[in-house]
């Protein structure tokens, strides 16, 4: 049978069958479960976009280190094609210089031989 639970308050006392209680209790009890697989879910589901972010993150990272390699590379080349490029500016000026001198020479020994 049912028993009867009685709660006093300071308006009298009041008589509750504990079937009542029990679905009181059952009530919040489901509640509580309902909130925390909802909040569970949510968790797993948070973890997950994590995780994808953590992933995205990571790639993003050795694309940055891929492409400032690549920049280095770049820069060096860069610099050894201005290297390169002023050896080749020294070298043209120098055979220029001895063109004109061989001229100069060549000039002179024709000067010789006419005068």
């Amino acid at each position: 049978g049912n028993h009867y639970y009685r709660f006093t308050a300071p308006g009298g006392t009041v008589v509750v069958p504990d079937t009542s209680i029990r679905r009181v209790v059952d009530f919040e009890f489901a509640k509580t479960e309902l909130i925390n697989s909802v909040n569970n879910e949510k968790y797993w589901k948070l973890m997950t976009e994590n995780a994808a972010l953590s992933r995205e993150l990571q790639g993003a990272k050795s694309k940055i280190t891929e492409l400032t390699r690549e920049l280095e590379m770049g820069q060096d080349f860069n610099q050894e094609n201005l290297v390169n490029s002023t050896l080749r500016e020294e070298a043209e000026e120098e055979r220029s210089t001895l063109a004109m001198k061989r001229v100069v020479k060549a000039s002179a020994e024709l000067l010789e031989t006419i005068l």
